[in-house]
């Protein structure tokens, strides 16, 4: 199994006292639709180790020469007491000659409560950076009968640890403050620092140490960091989106006046499953299991294909992997992708989702048919769970080298899982017209779009729908063809016609869509009544049509 350089820098840092690895960090690991995420990267953060020491005073000076840029961090003491107070002082060049007087040193911090113990973080607040080739001295100490340990050594400024960037030089120790000088001492702890970063290349095709972005689905960013040494490293992190989606409808959806009709709002949501995406071993492919505790389609996957361009093939099966790693009859091709990008976060979308039932276990294979490999993690045991959420569950699985050739288990794919739930029953509703539920009435008296606002787990969106209203108002120009009066009217109303060369088809009908009257005037007609004294007393529809155009309007019966 090969190693890349997405790992192999990382992995070789280690032995300089590596303390954390790069990372991004999110502003939200987990938005709503529309909403905007800032991503940020950070060089990883080594620690330069000395030795031990069974000697002790207040403090210690030393120097401290940078072979490339960096930044110092903090550090690793040794307090012999607890409840100590520590303070950090700084100069540019070397300690010696300025022992005695605290004239050109900075503080930096001081920090109260330290607690004893062996390799303790006093937890000062600094990032004093170090450029390359430059000499910076450190004076740690702590106030009063505090001690702190340290070493005797042999002369000062000879190198007492070095790795690739820095190196720590023999010293003096120091009674408090600026006080007796004792030669020569050797710092014990650690200095924490992190390389100066010269670029940062984002997969969004950014610069810069970070990034802002409003995904339209879960997304892996990922940033390749240049460091001061030329060396690079790369990190991932997914940030995954909440995607409400609305349908709305009205039955019916052509009504006329004083007629009803039903809103109704159905709801899914689409969103993303992330696994760890902090890589550190690589293969082929990886098979793996999802679990669903409630009904769901799977949609579609992000991957992370190292170095190269990928073609890459996705397989399932109904129930688990184990046990069918290197049968390819049990598994089903869904999908084959070519010259999918070498980088981070690539999405691959499943032209057919596959459905799954609640308690269901379907497993998947995704591996490149190419001769490069896939990003994943090593786990602690094939079944274990790996992320749950949402109605899903993610299991690790199993390297597979490419085709159901050689395995490797535990293996967590670097991953987001993409899948939708439908239709979703918890959600709140409001709707422009009133109600708080799925379904409503609405009984418009002209064309009218109706808004309805979703809300689930703190997302919320817009989905609008309209109920058209017989086309009252809609032909002014039709409706300019007749005069209707009186209105309200109590025994008749009486049509006048401005356009007597057509036929008139004439139609009164009640609330509930019954007609009461029907008429077809004919061409050359110039008035006509209709009596209404028979009528119930309400609103009814009056429909007048010319040349296929017809007009509305509402007549009120006394």
């Amino acid at each position: 199994m090969k190693n890349i350089t997405l790992f192999v820098t990382a992995l070789c840092l280690s032995s300089l006292g590596f303390s954390q690895s790069a990372f991004i960090q999110l502003s939200e690991d987990s938005i709503c639709a529309g909403e905007s995420v800032t991503a940020e990267a950070f060089a990883p953060q080594y620690a330069l180790a000395t030795s031990t020491g069974t000697n002790n005073q207040n403090g210690v000076m030393f120097d401290v020469t940078a072979t490339y840029a960096a930044e110092i961090t903090g550090f690793l003491i040794s307090p012999l007491s607890s409840n100590s107070t520590f303070y950090i002082y700084y100069r540019t060049g070397t300690h010696v000659g300025h022992e005695n007087s605290s004239s050109g040193w900075t503080m930096l911090d001081s920090v109260t409560g330290v607690p004893a113990g062996t390799d303790v973080n006093p937890g000062f607040n600094i990032n004093q950076p170090i450029v390359a080739g430059q000499t910076l001295a450190f004076y740690i100490t702590s106030n009063g009968t505090n001690y702190m340990y340290y070493d005797n050594g042999t002369s000062v400024g000879t190198t007492l640890a070095s790795d690739s960037y820095l190196t720590i030089k023999e010293g003096v120790g120091k009674a408090y403050p600026f006080a007796n000088t004792y030669t020569t001492r050797n710092f014990v702890g650690s200095v924490l620092y992190s390389p100066s970063v010269t670029t940062y290349a984002w997969n969004t095709n950014n610069s810069g140490s970070s990034i802002t972005k409003s995904p339209n689905k879960s997304s892996v960013y990922g940033c390749t960091m240049t460091l001061s040494s030329g060396s690079s490293v790369k990190a991932n992190a997914a940030v995954l989106l909440k995607e409400i989606g609305i349908s709305a409808s009205a039955t019916p959806a052509s009504i006329n006046a004083g007629q009803s009709s039903t809103l109704n709002a159905e709801v899914a949501v689409h969103r993303g499953l992330a696994t760890t995406q902090v890589g550190g071993n690589n293969q082929s492919g990886a098979m793996f299991d999802v679990v669903a505790s409630k009904s769901l389609e799977i949609t579609g996957f992000t991957v992370t294909p190292l170095n190269t361009d990928a073609d890459i093939e996705i397989s399932y099966k109904t129930g688990t992997h184990v046990g069918f790693e290197g049968n390819s009859n049990a598994w089903t091709s869904i999908g084959t992708y070519s010259n999918v990008t070498g980088a981070p976060g690539q999405y691959l979308a499943l032209n057919s989702p596959i459905s799954m039932v609640a308690g269901q276990t379907i497993a998947f294979y995704i591996t490149r048919t190419d001769v490069d490999y896939l990003s994943y993690s090593n786990g602690t045991g094939v079944g274990t769970t790996v992320v749950a959420g949402g109605g899903l569950k993610i299991l690790e699985g199993t390297g597979v080298a490419y085709p159901f050739g050689n395995t490797y288990p535990s293996r967590i794919l670097n991953s987001i899982v993409h899948f939708t739930v439908d239709p979703i029953t918890n959600a709140a509703f409001s709707w422009s017209s009133g109600g708080s539920s799925a379904s409503v009435v609405v009984s418009p008296t002209n064309t009218t779009t109706y808004d309805v606002d979703v809300t689930l787990g703190g997302c919320t969106e817009t989905e609008s729908v309209t109920v058209t209203v017989g086309g009252i108002g809609l032909d002014e120009q039709a409706k300019a063809n007749f005069n209707v009066y009186p209105n309200p009217a109590s025994d008749y109303f009486v049509i006048e016609f401005a356009n007597t060369n057509e036929e008139t088809y004439i139609t009164l009908t009640d609330l509930t869509g019954k007609t009461v009257y029907t008429y077809t005037a004919t061409s050359g007609l110039e008035e006509l009544i209709i009596p209404v004294n028979t009528l119930s007393k309400g609103l009814y529809l009056l429909r007048l049509e010319q040349k296929g155009s017809p007009v509305f309007y509402k007549i009120d019966v006394l």
